[in-house]
This record gives structure tokens, sequence and C-alpha cells, in this order.
């Protein structure tokens, strides 16, 4: 079997009336992700060579979350009150070190 190119790499996610969620990812990045986080594998596949293809997780559904990525907009005055008090707690201070 032939390596999948960056651009055939996928992450799906089907979410089932039971509670549970099944993370299906060739995607390396999340797979380890999903390894670091202690999800169960169900099946991880293999390349001829050894090194993985994909991997099918099964977590709970509460596990799965839909953010929303909409930027904040911050007025001038909020930036000004941020900064004052960045400033106050030691952030962007010029500290001088003797050699």
């Amino acid at each position: 079997m032939k390596h999948m190119t960056k651009e055939e790499q996928e992450t799906h996610i089907s979410i089932d009336a039971e509670g549970f969620a099944v993370i299906d990812t060739s995607i390396p990045k999340d797979i380890n992700k999903c390894k670091k986080l202690g999800y169960e594998i169900i099946r991880e596949n293999q390349y001829e060579d050894g090194s993985i293809c994909n991997v099918i997780f099964k977590v709970p559904r509460r596990c799965i979350s839909f953010r929303n990525i909409k930027k904040r907009t911050i007025s001038e005055e909020q930036k000004e009150k941020m900064r004052k008090r960045a400033l106050k707690h030691g952030f962007g201070r010029v500290i001088e070190c003797e050699e």
C-alpha cells in the first residue's frame, strides 16, 4: 500500500445517539493528540513498512466540542487598559543585565 499524501490525509468524527463519538484519522498530529488524551483505540491500520496509516478511536461524546473561532474585537480603550495591567504585573519591562 502506498503512503497517503498530505492532501489525502483527513479526520472524520461521527457521533452516535448512544453518547459516543468515533474519530477516524490519518493525520499524524490528530493521532498523537488522541493517543496523548488516552482515547480508546478501536483499530490501528499500518502500511506494509510498519508505519501507521490511520487510527480509529472511540471517545465519550462529552470529549467533542465545537468552538466559536470568531476573532475578538477590542477597542482602543480596552487595549490601553490591558497594556497598563500588563505593565503593572511586570510584562514589557526592560531589565538591564550586568555582564
